[in-house]
């Protein structure tokens, strides 16, 4: 009889026990780089100046004084349709300059199995900047999800006429 109850209570522990793997790739940040164009032609380029984005209305840093920017990585806003991200550049004297660049964008819940966390997939729909500092932006890639591979925005820096 002990036996019995041994057995049965081994069979309702592993039917209750999930083998789900869930993924170790679980970062969704959209890629951001700097460009500088002169007519039909373009190129990455390296900002020299002290690097530090945050995001506007918020204390969130999201890019804490990165030198030599060239490309970089950012989350977004799980719900927001709009995220105002805020680029502080800061000379060698200490004198910032500040532009921002507003990325709109749709949110899509992706989720593997029940008993695996959520993450928001979002599908870029544009981007524009400030225009002080910051020229223009595109939208390269807009799908931004666990792949780390594509370049979702290019960013072009403001040449001095």
């Amino acid at each position: 009889m002990l036996l019995l109850f041994v057995l049965a209570a081994l069979a309702l522990v592993a039917a209750g026990c999930s083998t789900t793997d869930c993924s170790l790739q679980n970062t969704v940040e959209t890629r951001f780089a700097f460009y500088q164009a002169q007519g039909d032609q373009e190129w990455e380029v390296a900002v020299g100046d002290t690097l530090t984005v945050t995001a506007a209305g918020t204390d969130s840093v999201l890019l804490n004084r990165m030198v030599g920017a060239v490309r970089f990585a950012l989350p977004l806003s799980y719900y927001g349709e709009t995220d105002t991200l805020v680029f502080s550049f800061t000379d060698t004297e200490g004198r910032v300059g500040r532009d921002t660049l507003l990325v709109s964008k749709t949110n899509q819940v992706y989720s593997e199995h029940p008993d695996c966390p959520t993450f928001m997939f979002h599908t870029l729909t544009a981007a524009t900047t400030g225009g002080q500092l910051l020229s223009h932006a595109v939208v390269a890639d807009p799908n931004v999800n666990f792949n780390t591979e594509p370049l979702h925005v290019k960013i072009y820096i403001r040449t001095a006429p």
